[in-house]
């Protein structure tokens, strides 16, 4: 008991700080006061990509302009989410001898519209964000990359100015660089990502981002109330807060953490139990020994030695198995930590 109580408790504290050190892990962008909302133009009605700018480019304009909103903004993809449309795809450094298709660097294509940056709080490296004239007929074609990108594929060099070749886009000028985000998770690495202005990827579903200090119910009938406008057979899905979705990505480990935690405490509770039985049927088996060796001058501290050694020599030896088994438990569930090794001595 004593051995699997100790193992136990020392798999639920490496569990803890894991989570701990994961919901310490800045994701890149605001968890706070940002309402998302999928909004999808149905083909039928949608055809094309004029179509499609327009409505999004009224879209955001009637929705910043609405009381109670500080910003918003769309992107094709949501970080910490499923939702949208995602593209990895190779590009080509203008300047870099071209590599054949495996050896090109790679990233995440996203499409944003005005604002999303600043919804967001995605922070501003150097360089500018876009402006409502990129990506226009007559406007740049300009692309936006994360810090990933610039140290992955830059190295030493500055990346604003440089031009990127990407397949289903052509030439990109790059204008700015912004933060990396954690898009898949707070416990992975971030990865490449370039962002275009929406006038350059005109895709029919973008997840639409909000920020205001009122509720989720105030922020969804204010959007509503401007589809009206727009087009009222248009429905919006998938609501949600932002740190809703930050809390439903660490929900694994956190279960797993919760689980440990319950069965480390109910095992240390069955240990105490059973460790106070053993001595205490123990004692009252050796009632009428401890008597005469107090008549025959064992004094009191004599009397509860006798007894606690005996009991210490047990538990020693669950310690030094528990501790055995918590080191083979901590490789066992190596996977499921973040920023602790398996045999951290501060947890044991």
């Amino acid at each position: 008991e004593v051995a699997l109580a100790l193992m136990l408790l020392v798999g639920a504290g490496l569990l803890i700080r894991s989570f701990v050190n994961l919901a310490s892990v800045d994701p890149g962008f605001r968890t706070s006061r940002v309402v998302s909302m999928q909004i999808v133009l149905p083909d039928t009605r949608y055809a094309g990509g004029a179509p499609k700018r327009q409505f999004y480019a009224d879209l955001i304009e009637r929705v910043s302009a609405q009381p109670g909103t500080m910003h918003a903004g769309a992107v094709s993809a949501l970080p910490l989410s499923p939702l949208g449309t995602q593209f990895d795809v190779p590009f080509v450094i203008d300047g870099v001898t071209d590599l054949s298709s495996s050896d090109r660097p790679r990233a995440a294509y996203r499409a944003v519209l005005a604002g999303y940056f600043e919804t967001m709080a995605i922070p501003l490296v150097k360089g500018r964000l876009f402006d409502r004239f990129d990506g226009r007929d007559k406007g740049p074609r300009v692309a936006i990359v994360n810090e990933t990108v610039a140290k992955r594929y830059f190295s030493a060099a500055d990346p604003l100015n440089k031009v990127v070749k990407i397949p289903m886009a052509g030439d990109l000028t790059i204008v700015g660089v912004v933060g990396d985000v954690k898009h898949d998770g707070l416990q992975l690495a971030a990865r490449a990502e370039v962002y275009v202005p929406y006038y350059q990827l005109a895709l029919g579903e973008m997840q639409l981002v909000v920020e205001s200090d009122d509720g989720v119910e105030a922020v969804v009938s204010r959007v509503k109330q401007v589809l009206r406008g727009l087009d009222a057979a248009l429905p919006i899905s998938k609501v949600s807060r932002i740190e809703d979705l930050l809390s439903t990505s660490v929900a694994q480990p956190r279960f797993n953490m919760a689980l440990l935690i319950g069965l480390a405490c109910c095992a240390a509770l069955l240990a105490a139990v059973g460790v106070y039985g053993v001595v205490s049927y123990s004692v009252a088996r050796r009632t009428s020994e401890i008597g005469l060796r107090m008549a025959l001058g064992a004094g009191a501290r004599e009397t509860f030695r006798l007894v606690v050694v005996g009991a210490l020599r047990v538990t020693l030896a669950g310690v030094v198995l528990g501790a055995l088994g918590a080191a083979l438990l901590g490789r066992g569930i190596a996977s499921l930590l973040f920023g602790v090794p398996p045999l951290d001595v501060a947890t044991f």
